[in-house]
């Protein structure tokens, strides 16, 4: 079982999962939990969606935005990140390279093989980078829902995503 302060790390990394998540998609988060599955402390689980073939720009900088959203609370927070984000951050940056190679970054219409190393992590770079201050944005915003909403997992160890769905629509208004 991890020690207290990791769960408390751990439970602020999954709110900000879940409020990003909600705040961008309403009615998008199922569960979120602080009970360890697998490798991972604790998750945050999204309602089942349509199959989905095709995305848009804006979904693509959501999905790197909610997995942005634990790695910046815990830098709200605690003031640092720990290696709890590491299977984030791959999620992001794979996101990232698909928008790319879609033609979504600044490089515009890109050929993959004539793309340098370098051209690749710059153009993901700064995708991911923008995705990370907005998400710092929103959670500074919504700062004191997100300590209250951790406070109450840590506490119960799981919530329901209608709880994070009334804190996200309370704290907006």
């Amino acid at each position: 079982r991890p020690r207290e302060a990791e769960l408390i790390r751990v439970a602020h990394h999954e709110i900000g999962h879940a409020l990003v998540s909600e705040l961008l998609k309403p009615g998008s988060v199922s569960t979120v939990t602080v009970t360890s599955r697998g490798a991972a402390l604790g998750y945050m689980r999204q309602n089942p969606q349509d199959d989905q073939y095709l995305y848009t720009q804006e979904e693509l900088e959501d999905q790197i935005a909610v997995a942005l959203g634990g790695a910046a609370a815990e830098e709200i927070f605690f003031g640092s990140r720990s290696t709890g984000s590491v299977g984030d951050f791959e999620h992001a940056v794979n996101v990232a390279k698909r928008m790319v190679f879609s033609g979504m970054s600044p490089l515009g219409v890109v050929s993959q093989k004539d793309l340098s190393g370098k051209e690749l992590q710059d153009a993901v770079n700064e995708i991911v980078s923008k995705q990370h201050g907005r998400v710092r944005e929103l959670l500074q915003k919504y700062r004191d829902g997100a300590a209250g909403l951790a406070a109450r997992l840590q506490e119960q160890e799981r919530l329901e995503g209608t709880v994070i769905s009334q804190v996200a629509s309370t704290a907006a208004a």
